[in-house]
This record gives structure tokens, C-alpha cells and sequence, in this order.
């Protein structure tokens, strides 16, 4: 088909204007982030925060606006989920205007160039060498080599002629073609596979998964407990509406673990942030603890263990007759008019560099199918660049091939080949040996894993044999065991995945396929880059891409190296397992108001006690005791692997201090009971037995202890006496007589003696349910 019949087959002005009405255009909404109104819907309407702004309703109803104060702390959490998912939504979404793409059409018998999403069904596309195919198609005219990998995983080129069909998001390598265009907007083969991945992933976090659980039981006894206390103080005690409004408000904050969902949030934000200077893009809060966690990480090949870009390693000269110069100057010219666009030609151009001022005679584009492409300058001589095996029969390069990964041969013939076919008598000049390298820290990355007992695999496109020779350049172990996955069935790959390291030739399915069966036994993370991974990156616990693939990827992944750096990935582990292991640590404190609180509110609805504290009391130890120096603790490093239950851990340390306050106040009543220590002191004595178990946590928590830790607790310390006196009258305490202060200090030392041996209790207990629960 000539030129003059291609141009014909361009659409009219009046045909685009008709289809533009029928919306058969190629503009669709490609934002797979989460839109604004739902990140302000999901971190507002929980049932946490509902049951916060009950509470508070409550109290404004009654006007007990001073014990608000605990609201502020819950908008703080909200705006730091908020604001850090706005800012990741903004990040990526100008990652994607980085592949926004022009495009060349015929209309009107003439080439116009228009953006992308102005492409209508039946449009003519003009596609060349490194150019992005916009939409499915058919060929109508011209043939090309077509890269598929970002769809496919498959990195060797295809020849696309005329009546077959091309995809979007493949790209030309070499070679022309007209497009005539069969789907556009969300009917296009990538679109569709990126629809699969915008399908809603349920966040794998252990600590959230944790706190939900405890949420649940702690929301499932709130709501009667709550309830009777409120008819218990205002119908049978009976109490004013607000001393049972405020009384019955302290009982429920007490209950919730306030303090250490903020914490959880403020502390991975924190990490989010830090990430961000290295060139990480962290997407979802709590990937950083998912990866933390991975125990399994799947790789791809290109771009993550090596660097993604071909270079010249080095020249052999095999014809004497030349020298370097001489090879240079033929390599310049060749270089100068040649149309080539790919990986091989681009590192051959930085390495020799080219002219651009010389006449050719006669010319053969490279073919995938062919393996060579020529260049004839006059009638006398052709050279020819191709694969040694191809242009010179019994070429002897096996020695010289062992350590390479790519040898090109540039030959010469006498003649000019003019029908594409080989010219006999070829003589070969030189072997130029060309490699993608191996990332420059990708061992000591390698290295860094193993020793956290990280188990490697690798999952490409590529050749099973290259995959497994850059796997062994990389330091990963086993990089001999591979298996090609285009000869094998997929019940045969779930039986054969746990054993072998090195997986070539997958396609998207088989990558989703392999990610589902190590998760069965492993914490999986995987790393991709193009549309074919998408799948196999939604299923992964954690899912990692780069900032140089498709935005598919981009956009459904937890977090997206900005420099494309797999070698980025240990900081990533550090800062989850700071947060993680810091969080478990001071988890504990927040968990000790929350079981005494609970059996403080059974107490008072059994024996017909009031709740004996407010509010703006139970804020005060929060704030001043508890918030600081946890703060604080957790922007400590702790880079240790996490070992452990969440509950278990924090529980265990919990449950004793708790019941140790319940037991002391226990005794103090018993005291009033018996006229040895002042009703009126009572509600003060009682507070500081809360306060001081709580400092005990702290304690306990900062050993062994710095001058930092030295620091904190002084200055809790300091800064809860000084609110305690300033607000005295706020906070509603009396000062005890001095019997009272002795009895309480023997109560004290009683109930802190009595935490170890409860200690012990607690974890045998905790260990016969899990041991339990697990069976």
C-alpha cells in the first residue's frame, strides 16, 4: 500500500466530530488514587471517632466544655491520617503527568500532531521508533519491531506488519507503522488490566489488625457498660444530669486506647516523611510496617537488579586490518544513519558516539527475526551489526561470551545488499560486548536480606538462563534452581513454586499465581514496574514500584521508589521496624488505663460506687505522663527484626499495673470504709495511685534508661506537678492530711510488690489462651 492510499484511510473532520458526539474518545479518568472527599470520609466516619463525638456532644449538652479537651487529640489523628494521604495523592499524581503523551494522526489526508486523549475509534496512528502505542489497534501499513514488556513481562521484540493487532502500552522499537484504532478510553487492553488492580486491597497491618480487635471488644462492652453507669448515676445513686453526663464520659474515654491510635498514625507519618528525603514514595501509612514484616520478597530483573540501561563493556578486534579508530569511524557512521531506537543501538551511541553527515547507499533496518541489520555507504562494501552465530557460522566467541550477557558482531561483505538477504563472504571485523549492569550496592542489598533472613526470588519476562546469571552477578543464593514458566501448566507451577529461586518467561497471571502461593507460608513484598506486574502487585502483602514504569504500577502500590533504587529498600525496613517495634513497646502504657477503666466501671455498677474520676483528670495523665515521654520514645531508632505478638506483648505488660491500681483502690476504699484515712481525700489518693502506676509503666518501658529516658521522665514529671497545682481548681482535688498520705504510701509499695507475681499470672494466662486460640 503506497502513501498516497494510507493517507486516504484518515478520518474527515466531520467522521472525528460524529464520534467525539457518540463519546467513542480516548479520555477517561486514569486517577487510581483514592479521591479527596473518601480520604476525608475514611479517616472521619469510624466507629471510633463516632463514639468520640458522642461523648463530646454530651458533654457540650451539659456544658462540661473544660472535659472537651480530649477532642483535640482526636482531630490531631484525623488531620495527620488526612494531610499525609492528600500530600501521597498529590505525589503521584505528578508522577503520571510525567508520561503524558502527544500523538500523530492522518485526518484530512494530513499528519496532525494531537494529545492522546483527543484519539477517536477508527483514527489512523502514525507510530515510529520510541514511540508509546496509545491504543489497541490494527496495522494497516508498515512493520515494526514492537517492545510488549510493560504488558507482557516478554522483553524480546515482536514484528507487528499488516492485519496484526497491536496493544497499547507496547512500544516501538524500530520501524514505521499506520495504526487504525480499534478501542479507546476504558476498553483498552492495559486500561482493563488496570481496572483489576483499582478493586479495593484490605490493608495488611498487624498493629491496626491488632488495635481493631481490641476496639471491637473494647466498643462491644462500651455501649451497656456506658449505658448502665449513666442510669445508674442519674436514677439510683441518683446523681444531677451533669455530674452522670461527665462521670459516665470519663468511664468511656478511660476505656478507649485514645493516645495510641494517634500514636500508630503520628509515628508512620513520621516515617512517611523521613522516606520521602530518600527519594521514597510512601503511599499508604502502613506499608512501612507490611515491609518491616516481609519475610519474602519477589523481584523483577530489569530495573530493580540492574540498573535498566544497556552500556558497552568492552571491544575485541578480530580482523588486524583494524584498529580502534578505524572501528570507531565505521561505527560512527553506522550509528549516524541508522533508525534504530533500542537498548542495544542507544548503548553503542553513548560508547562510540556518531556522525550525522553521511550519505548512505543502501540500508537494512535490525530484525528480532533476522538478528542483523546492514549499511552500505557505496556499492563496494556492506557492514553488518548482528549476532556472531548468524553473520559468521563458525565464529569461535565462547570463551569471550562467558562473562558477557550480549555480543554483537560488526562485519563486512564485499557488495550492497539491497533485498535484506545476507551477502556471502562475510568477514567479521570486531565483537563488541555489551551488558545491563548490575546496580552498584545491589550486593550489599542482597547481603543486608539474607542476614534478616529475607528469602529472594526473582520473577521475569526474560529468559529463565539471562535471569539466572544476573541473579548470581546479584548475590542471591540458589540463582541456579530456575524453571521457565512458558513450559509449564499452572498446577504444575503452584506445585514447583517453593522450589525454585528463578522464575523466566511469566506472564502477569502466573506472576499473581506464585505471589498467592507464597503467601500461604510467607509475608510477601513484590517489586514491579509495568502493567503486567499489576496483578501480581495488588496480591503482594507490600508492593513496591519504580518511578520510570507504568503509572498502573505506580498507582497500585504501597510505595514507589522516586530514583527507581531497589538499594532504597533497608531504610524502608528500618523505619517500619523503628515504628513497630517502638509502638509495641509503649502500647502497654495506653492499655493499662483501658483495662482499669473497664473494671472500675464494672465496680461502680456491682457495688453502686460512683466512677471516680473526670475527664479533664484522666486528659492531664495523658498528657503529662503518658503522651510526652511515648511521644517521645518512639522516634527512637529500632531497627530490630519484630519478634512476638502485638497483643500478647502489650497486654502482658498491661494487665498486671492495671490490676495492681484496681487492687490498690480497692484498699483505699476499704480505708474510708474503715475511718482510717478522710472521704475527702479519697478521689486525690486515688488519682495519684493512678498517676504513680502509670509513671511505673513508663519506667518500665524506658529501661534500660539514657540520658534521654532520664530526661523524659523528669520532665513528665515536672510538667504534671506544675498542671496539677496550676489547675487545681479545675482539676477538682483536695489536699490529704499526713495519716492519709502514710497510708497511701503503704498502699502504694504494697501494690507495686504485687505486679511481678502478677506479672507471671498474667503471661501464663495469656499463653494458655493463645496456646488456646491457636488449636
Amino acid at each position: 500500500m503506497n502513501k498516497q492510499d494510507v493517507f486516504k484511510m484518515g478520518l474527515t473532520r466531520q467522521e472525528v466530530i460524529k464520534r467525539v458526539s457518540q463519546n467513542l474518545v480516548n479520555d477517561y479518568d486514569d486517577n487510581y488514587t483514592k479521591s479527596t472527599l473518601n480520604i476525608f470520609k475514611d479517616n472521619i466516619v469510624t466507629p471510633f471517632n463516632i463514639i468520640i463525638a458522642f461523648i463530646g456532644c454530651a458533654l457540650a449538652l451539659v456544658g462540661a466544655y473544660i472535659n472537651m479537651l480530649f477532642i483535640f487529640i482526636i482531630v490531631l489523628n484525623i488531620a495527620v491520617g488526612i494531610i499525609q494521604e492528600l500530600i501521597a495523592k498529590s505525589l503521584v499524581e505528578k508522577l503520571s503527568l510525567l508520561n503524558v503523551d502527544k500523538c500523530t494522526v492522518i485526518r484530512d489526508g494530513k499528519e496532525l500532531i494531537i494529545d492522546s486523549n483527543k484519539i477517536v475509534v477508527d483514527d489512523l496512528l502514525i507510530i515510529d521508533a520510541n514511540h508509546q502505542i496509545i491504543c489497541d489497534g490494527i496495522v494497516v501499513a508498515g512493520e515494526a519491531e514492537i517492545n510488549e514488556a510493560l504488558l507482557s513481562g516478554e522483553y524480546d521484540p515482536i514484528i507487528k506488519k499488516e492485519s496484526d493487532q497491536v496493544l497499547s502500552g507496547s512500544y516501538v522499537i524500530s520501524g514505521k507503522i499506520y495504526v487504525k484504532v480499534e478501542h479507546v478510553g476504558e476498553e483498552n487492553y492495559a486500561i482493563k488490566i488496570s481496572k483489576e488492580a483499582k478493586k479495593h486491597k484490605k490493608i495488611s497491618s498487624v498493629l491496626m489488625g491488632s488495635m481493631n480487635k481490641i476496639l471491637k471488644i473494647i466498643t462491644i462492652f462500651i455501649l451497656p457498660a456506658g449505658l448502665l453507669l449513666f442510669i445508674r448515676s442519674l436514677y439510683v445513686e441518683p446523681r444531677t444530669l451533669y455530674d452522670a453526663v461527665v462521670s459516665t464520659s470519663a468511664s468511656i474515654i478511660g476505656m478507649l486506647p485514645i493516645g495510641v491510635v494517634l500514636l500508630i498514625t503520628a509515628s508512620l507519618a513520621t516515617g512517611v516523611i523521613r522516606l520521602s528525603k530518600m527519594k521514597v514514595l510512601v503511599q499508604e501509612l502502613h506499608a512501612l510496617e507490611s515491609l518491616s514484616r516481609v519475610d519474602l520478597i519477589c523481584l523483577d530483573k530489569t530495573g530493580t537488579l540492574t540498573e535498566g540501561v544497556m552500556s558497552v563493556e568492552g571491544l575485541k578486534i578480530i580482523n588486524r586490518e583494524y584498529d580502534d579508530n578505524k572501528i570507531k569511524n565505521i561505527m560512527q557512521s553506522i550509528l549516524g544513519v541508522s533508525k534504530e531506537n533500542n537498548a542495544t543501538f542507544k548503548a553503542m551511541e553513548r560508547y562510540f558516539d556518531k556522525k550525522n553527515d553521511i550519505d548512505v547507499y543502501a540500508i537494512t533496518s535490525f530484525s528480532s527475526q533476522r538478528k542483523w541489520s546492514s549499511v552500505s555507504f557505496n556499492e563496494n562494501e556492506t557492514f553488518y551489526l548482528g549476532a556472531p552465530d548468524v553473520l559468521v557460522n563458525d565464529l569461535k566467541i565462547d570463551e569471550y561470551l562467558k562473562d558477557s550477557k550480549r555480543v554483537i558482531l560488526l562485519a563486512s561483505a564485499k557488495g550492497v545488499n539491497k533485498d535484506s538477504e545476507l551477502l556471502k563472504n562475510i568477514e567479521p571485523i570486531a565483537l563488541i560486548s555489551l551488558d545491563d549492569p548490575i546496580r552498584k550496592e545491589v550486593k550489599e542489598t542482597m547481603e543486608y536480606f539474607k542476614k534478616q533472613d529475607v528469602d529472594i526470588k526473582v520473577i521475569s519476562g526474560d529468559n529463565p538462563i539471562t535471569v539466572s546469571k544476573i541473579a548470581q552477578d546479584s548475590g542471591i543464593d540458589n540463582y541456579d534452581k530456575y524453571l521457565d514458566l512458558s513450559k509449564i501448566s499452572d498446577d504444575d507451577l503452584i506445585l514447583n513454586a517453593k522450589n525454585y529461586t528463578i522464575f523466566g518467561r511469566a506472564n502477569p497471571n502466573q506472576k499473581k499465581l506464585l505471589i498467592e502461593e507464597f503467601k500461604k507460608t510467607n509475608t510477601v513484598a513484590m517489586t514491579g514496574d509495568g502493567v503486567n506486574d499489576v496483578l501480581a502487585l495488588k496480591e503482594a502483602d507490600c508492593s513496591i514500584a519504580v518511578a520510570q514504569g507504568s503509572d498502573a504500577a505506580k498507582s497500585v502500590s504501597q510505595l514507589v521508589l522516586i530514583e527507581s533504587d531497589f538499594n532504597d529498600l533497608p531504610n524502608v525496613v528500618n523505619e517500619g521496624r523503628r515504628v513497630v517495634n517502638n509502638i509495641t513497646k509503649v502500647a502497654s502504657v495506653y492499655f493499662v488505663k483501658t483495662i482499669y477503666s473497664a473494671l472500675l466501671t464494672v465496680l461502680a455498677i456491682l457495688i453502686g460506687s460512683a466512677y471516680p474520676f473526670t475527664p479533664i483528670q484522666v486528659t492531664l495523665i495523658n498528657f503529662a505522663l503518658v503522651g510526652i515521654p511515648t511521644f517521645a520514645i518512639t522516634f527512637e531508632s529500632n531497627d530490630e527484626p519484630i519478634s512476638g505478638d502485638f497483643i500478647s506483648k502489650t497486654l502482658g505488660r498491661a494487665i498486671p499495673n492495671a490490676l495492681a491500681i484496681i487492687i490498690m483502690i480497692c484498699m483505699i476504699k476499704m480505708l474510708v470504709v474503715m475511718n482510717l484515712i478522710n472521704l475527702s481525700s479519697q478521689q486525690t489518693l486515688l488519682y495519684l495511685i493512678v498517676a504513680s502506676i502509670t509513671l511505673l509503666t513508663v519506667y518500665q518501658i524506658s529501661k534500660p534508661l539514657n540520658n534521654f529516658r532520664k530526661f523524659l521522665l523528669s520532665f513528665s514529671i515536672v510538667t504534671f506537678a506544675v498542671s496539677l497545682y496550676t489547675f487545681k481548681d479545675i482539676i477538682d482535688l483536695q489536699i490529704p492530711g499526713v495519716l492519709d498520705i502514710i497510708l497511701f504510701i503503704f498502699v502504694l509499695i504494697f501494690g507495686v510488690y504485687l505486679i511481678e507475681p502478677l506479672h507471671k499470672v498474667a503471661n501464663y494466662l495469656i499463653k494458655k489462651i493463645n496456646k488456646f486460640l491457636n488449636k
